[in-house]
C-alpha cells in the first residue's frame, strides 16, 4: 500500500493561498497611480487616476480666473468637488469623490454640446450653418460659407468651441487635452483654415500681453506729450489732423491744435480701449494690403483714430 502524500500538496496550497491574500492586501493598501500630462510643462492637464480612492486632476492657469481664490461650496460638493487648490503656476487643483466623478463628466459633456450647438442658432454667427465634433471634441468641424466668414467676425466662434473643448477635456482624464478645428466650406467641401488648442490659447495670452503693452505705451506718450496726429488714409488721400490727449485713464480725440488740415468733430472723442484687441489686428491687416474697412466700420466710428495713432506710435 502506497504512502499517501496529500499532506505536502494541502500545505502548498495554504501558503499559496497566504501569498494571495498578501498580494491583495498590498495593492489594496498602495493603490497604483497613473499620470497623464501633456508636453507643456507649465499648463499642463494632469491626472492622478487611482484604482481606489479620490480622483485628483489639475485645470491650467489659462483655463481657470487665477486672479481668484477657489472656494468650495456647497453646491460643488454635491457635484462631488471635495477640494480646489490654486497651484504656483496659478493653475488649479482638482480633488473628486471617485462615486460621483463620472456623473459630473457627463453633465460637463451636455453642457458643452449645448455650448457649441448655440453658435448655429445665433444671429450673431450668419455664416455658420452647422458645427460637428467627436465624442471628446478633440476634432470640431465648423461648416460655414466662406465669403461670409471671412468678411465676417465669425471667426469668434472658434475661440468659443476651442476654449468650450478645453474645458471639458481638462476634466476628462482619458481625452488627449488637445482640438483641431477645421473651418470647412459648406458648399465645396475645402477646408479653408485650421486652428490648433491649446496651441491657439497660448497665443491668446501673448496677444494679451501684447495689448497691455500697446495701451500703456498709448497712454504714457499722450500723457507725456499730448499732440496732434495725423490719420493713416491707404490711398493718395490728404491726411487729417487730429489732437490726442490723455485724462486719468482715457484718450480723447478731439480737433487739431496746430494744423488747418483738421478732422471735423463735433464733440470730443473717448477711445474704447475694448476695441483695442480688434482693431489692431484690423490695422495690421491693413497695412498687408487687406480689405477691412467693413471690419472696421462694423466694429467702431473712430478707426481712423485708432489707425492715426498706430501708425504715430511706429506699429
Amino acid at each position: 500500500m502506497k504512502k499517501s502524500n496529500k499532506l505536502p500538496i494541502y500545505f502548498a496550497i495554504i501558503v499559496l493561498s497566504l501569498f494571495s491574500i498578501f498580494i491583495i492586501y498590498t495593492v489594496l493598501s498602495n493603490p497604483p497611480e497613473t499620470e497623464i500630462t501633456d508636453n507643456n510643462e507649465n499648463d499642463s492637464i494632469k491626472a492622478n487616476k487611482k484604482i481606489f480612492g479620490d480622483i485628483e486632476l489639475t485645470v491650467p492657469a489659462l483655463l481657470v480666473d487665477s486672479s481668484t481664490e477657489p472656494t468650495v461650496t456647497s453646491e460643488k460638493k454635491e457635484l462631488g468637488i471635495k477640494k480646489i487648490e490654486k497651484q504656483n503656476d496659478g493653475s488649479f487643483k482638482y480633488t473628486f469623490e471617485r462615486s460621483k466623478y463620472k456623473e459630473y463628466l457627463n453633465s460637463l459633456k451636455e453642457e458643452t454640446k449645448k455650448s457649441i450647438d448655440s453658435i448655429t442658432s445665433d444671429t450673431d454667427y450668419k455664416s455658420i450653418s452647422k458645427i460637428e465634433y467627436n465624442n471628446n471634441f478633440s476634432n470640431i468641424t465648423i461648416l460655414a460659407n466662406k465669403e461670409e466668414y471671412k468678411n465676417s467676425l465669425d471667426s469668434i466662434a472658434v475661440s468659443a468651441c476651442g476654449i468650450a473643448g478645453m474645458l471639458y477635456q481638462a476634466f476628462d482624464t482619458s481625452a488627449p487635452h488637445t482640438i483641431i478645428i477645421n473651418i470647412k466650406d459648406i458648399s465645396t467641401g475645402e477646408v479653408f483654415d485650421t486652428v490648433k488648442f491649446p496651441d491657439a490659447l497660448n497665443n491668446c495670452k501673448e496677444i494679451k500681453m501684447n495689448e497691455i503693452n500697446i495701451k500703456n505705451e498709448i497712454l504714457k506718450s499722450f500723457t507725456d506729450n499730448p499732440r496732434d496726429v495725423h490719420t493713416s488714409p491707404t490711398r493718395s488721400c490728404t491726411p487729417k489732423w487730429f489732437f490726442v490727449s490723455v485724462s486719468g485713464r482715457n484718450v480723447i480725440i478731439s480737433e487739431s491744435k496746430a494744423n488747418i488740415n483738421s478732422s471735423k468733430l463735433k464733440t470730443n472723442r473717448l477711445l474704447n480701449f475694448n476695441e483695442l484687441p480688434e482693431i489692431f489686428n484690423l490695422y495690421l491687416r491693413r497695412k498687408q494690403g487687406e480689405s477691412v474697412s467693413r471690419e472696421a466700420t462694423a466694429l467702431t466710428v473712430n478707426q481712423v483714430y485708432w489707425y492715426g495713432i498706430f501708425s504715430e506710435l511706429g506699429y
